[in-house]
């Protein structure tokens, strides 16, 4: 039993892992997203979304967001190492 998560309005969950033979979804064959590119537009001046953002800065803040939304919703920790992040990520 796992939980109480916040959209089980208290209740506890049951918890088992999927078969071996069950469909999963792209990236879980150890590659995470590795085979996918994450970009950034600007939607304003670039509504047609050909021209990428390159910025460190704004991809940190992002990350941060993610992360904290994750947590608010009690995404367990698998799936923040599944998606590239880290759990214990600072979260204002």
């Amino acid at each position: 039993m796992v939980g109480p998560f916040d959209f089980s309005k208290g209740q506890r969950l049951l918890r088992y892992d999927a078969l071996n033979s069950a469909r999963r979804p792209p990236g879980l064959d150890g590659t995470k997203f590795g085979a996918f590119e994450s970009t950034i537009y600007h939607n304003a001046s670039d509504p047609n979304q050909l021209r990428p953002i390159s910025d460190a800065a704004i991809e940190a803040r992002l990350n941060t967001e993610i992360v904290r939304l994750l947590k608010a919703h009690d995404a367990p920790p698998e799936y923040f190492n599944w998606i590239g992040l880290a759990e214990g990520a600072d979260v204002n």
